[in-house]
């Protein structure tokens, strides 16, 4: 994903500009829109949704109040959606519809089953000396790729390389003890950085 889907309207992304229920990183795709997910999906499906993925600690109160709400009228835009979340959080530092955002652009794209099939696809590909960087954005997002870096630190596997033939061991060192996090500069500079987490492994 990149600023440029997040900031574009039409996307659905962000609460910060109105724009439909969309969210989906491939719109030409069969998958779910928030949308219909807001409209259609039960009390407590939503309230799960944005517990499990956004860790938003009001999630029953907000999926209560939407329910209510699309009796009366279906909530079709982010700026519709984001006044509901308005009239029950109140953070300081953050935007409060941040964390129901957040978990529905994770739940419409399966972010999180991707990121896995991603993980578990390069490491048949990966030569010596090569490097796997990932810079996460959820601690759901970090702890799948703490674990693939853990799980494979610890073991040796024997990998073919179909096209010349040979065989050679395929052994993670991580580079990064613990995540790499901007900086308080870059924080104020770039706001959407301060939940970035950065881990590092090379193949040896």
């Amino acid at each position: 994903m990149s600023n440029t889907q997040l900031n574009n309207p039409e996307r659905g992304f962000s609460f910060s500009s109105d724009g439909p229920l969309d969210m989906r990183m491939d719109r030409k795709s069969s998958l779910f829109t928030a949308e219909k997910i807001i409209n259609e999906f039960s009390e407590k499906q939503l309230s799960d949704i944005f517990f499990y993925y956004g860790d938003e600690r009001n999630s029953r109160k907000i999926a209560s109040s939407i329910v209510k709400q699309r009796k009366k009228r279906m909530i079709k835009t982010t700026f519709a959606l984001s006044e509901i979340i308005k009239k029950i959080n109140n953070y300081d530092k953050k935007h409060p519809a941040t964390r129901v955002f957040q978990s529905l652009r994770i739940f419409v794209n399966d972010e999180l089953r991707e990121l896995d099939l991603f993980l578990n696809h390069i490491r048949n590909i990966l030569k010596t000396e090569a490097r796997i960087v990932i810079l996460s954005f959820h601690s759901l997002e970090d702890r799948i790729v703490k674990n693939f870096f853990k799980k494979n630190s610890n073991i040796k596997k024997k990998i073919v390389d179909q096209k010349e033939s040979d065989f050679y061991n395929y052994y993670l060192k991580i580079l990064t003890k613990k995540p790499v996090v901007a900086s308080t500069k870059e924080r104020i500079i770039n706001n959407r950085s301060r939940s970035a987490k950065m881990r590092v492994a090379e193949v040896i």
